[in-house]
C-alpha cells in the first residue's frame, strides 16, 4: 500500500529523467518504464485527465519511496509515493478484516536490512576482525611454546592394551598444554587414550588420538597412501603444578609383526590458532546472514525491473 502525493514539476529537470538522480537527499534508481493510455476516467485526480490521453511513465525507487514521472505531450506530472505497511493501514482505518497477504516484493517495499545497515554491519565486523587478529598475533609472539616433556616408547606386538606412564613434569603457571604423538606406522593403526593427571589432587583431563598410515600400489601401478601418523591434542587453562600423562595404547600391525614405536612431546603455553578461527567464524555469521537477507530481497525486487543489475534474473 502506498501514500501518494503530487509534486511540483520543478523537482526534476527533464535531463534527469534518463537515469538515476537525487531528490531530497535520497538517491533514486530507475526501476521501470512504460507507455500508458487513458481508457476511461472515474473519480478525482490532482491533474486534468482526458480519455485517450497517452503518456510515458518512469518509476524511480528509493525504498520506501517511489517517484513516478508521467510525461505527456503537454506536461509532466510528478508523484511521490511512500510504502505503508499493511499493519499501519489496518490501524489507521480501524479495519476489522485483515489486509490481504503480501505476494512477492513491491518495487519500493523496504527490507529489514537496508544497504546502509549491511555496510555498517560489515564495518563492525572489520573492526572486530582487526581486534581479534591483533590479539592473536600478540598471543603468538608472547607464547613460549616450551617443551616440558619428550620421550619415545616401544609397544610389544604380543601385548594388547598396554598402559604407559610418563615421568612427572612441571607447569610453573597456568597455561594450555599440547600433547603431540608421532608413530612409525606402516600399514598399521595406533590408538592412544591419554589422561593428563595432576600429581597433587589426581584430577584428570582426558583425550584420545587415533593414528594410522596405509600405503601401497594399485593395479595400474600408481602408488597411494592415506592416514595420519601424527596427532595433536590440547588442553586449555591447565593449573600450575606437577603432572604426568597416562597412555593406554592399542594397535594392530596386520600382517607385520614388529614393535610399534611412538614419540610423545608435551608443550605448554602454545599459540592456539583454532580459537582464533572459531572466533572469526562466529563473528562472520551475522554479517553473512544480514547480507543474504538483503541480497535475497533485492534480487526478488529487481527481478521485476527493466533495469535489473542481478544478472541471474
Amino acid at each position: 500500500m502506498e501514500l501518494i502525493q503530487s509534486l511540483k514539476k520543478s523537482v526534476a529537470e527533464p535531463k534527469s529523467l534518463s537515469g538515476d538522480f537525487k531528490f531530497e537527499g535520497r538517491k533514486y534508481e530507475r526501476f521501470q518504464k512504460g507507455a500508458t493510455k487513458v481508457l476511461y476516467v472515474k473519480g478525482e485526480f490532482y491533474w486534468r485527465v482526458r480519455k485517450g490521453e497517452e503518456s510515458y511513465v518512469t518509476d524511480y525507487i528509493a525504498p520506501p519511496f517511489m517517484l513516478s514521472i508521467d510525461q505527456g505531450d503537454e506536461d509532466i506530472n510528478l508523484a511521490l509515493g511512500e510504502y505503508i505497511e499493511p499493519k499501519a493501514i489496518e490501524k489507521a482505518f480501524v479495519l476489522t478484516v485483515p489486509m490481504p497477504e503480501r505476494i512477492g516484493v513491491g518495487p519500493n517495499q523496504p527490507g529489514r536490512y537496508q544497504a546502509e545497515q549491511v555496510a555498517k554491519v560489515w564495518f563492525s565486523f572489520a573492526v572486530a576482525f582487526a581486534f581479534a587478529t591483533f590479539i592473536q598475533i600478540m598471543s603468538a609472539f608472547t607464547a613460549h611454546s616450551k617443551v616440558v616433556y619428550e620421550n619415545s616408547y616401544e609397544l610389544d606386538v604380543d601385548s594388547k592394551n598396554q598402559t604407559i606412564s610418563t615421568e612427572p613434569f612441571n607447569l610453573p603457571r597456568q597455561s594450555n598444554v599440547e600433547i603431540s604423538n608421532y608413530a612409525s606406522l606402516d600399514n598399521e593403526w595406533l590408538e592412544l587414550d591419554l589422561a593428563l593427571v595432576n600429581a597433587k589432587d589426581e584430577t584428570i583431563k582426558e583425550t584420545k588420538q587415533a593414528l594410522e598410515y596405509y600405503s601401497g600400489m594399485d593395479y595400474d601401478g600408481y602408488y597411494w597412501n592415506e592416514g595420519d601418523a601424527d596427532k595433536d591434542s590440547a588442553f586449555s587453562a591447565v593449573p600450575e603444578g606437577d603432572y604426568r600423562v597416562l597412555i593406554d595404547a592399542d594397535f594392530d600391525a596386520f600382517y607385520k609383526r614388529r614393535p610399534v614405536v611412538f614419540r610423545i612431546k608435551i608443550k605448554r603455553d602454545v599459540s592456539n590458532w583454532s580459537n582464533y578461527g572459531f572466533t572469526l567464524l562466529l563473528l562472520i555469521l551475522y554479517p553473512a546472514y544480514v547480507t543474504f537477507r538483503h541480497t535475497h530481497l533485492e534480487s526478488a525486487r529487481w527481478s521485476k525491473s527493466d533495469y535489473s543489475y542481478f544478472n541471474w534474473h
